[in-house]
């Protein structure tokens, strides 16, 4: 199991946060597998840093959505789970 740290904008990280957004859109440059630790980092863009906010997830299924890959994760303290299209 890999733990892999991810950049997320602030309207995106927000939005998965608090549950209305149950996807993420990624390149899959990094190998996602079943079991791995997604650790979202929020980023600001605009002033070109991190905002010291973060989210755990754990991904929990994987699934194929042409050229990229589906990951469905779980928060690893909150219910709602997390879909990554990388």
């Amino acid at each position: 199991m890999t733990e892999h740290i991810l950049k997320c904008w602030p309207d995106e990280f927000q939005a998965i946060r608090a549950g209305r957004k149950p996807f993420e859109y990624r390149k899959n440059d990094r190998d996602y597998k079943v079991g791995d630790t997604l650790l979202l980092r929020e980023f600001d863009p605009a002033g070109g840093f991190y905002t010291g906010a973060m989210g755990n997830h754990l991904c929990s299924r994987l699934g194929l959505r042409a050229p990229a890959r589906l990951c469905t994760a779980r928060h690893r303290t909150e219910p709602h789970r997390l879909w990554i299209l990388t």
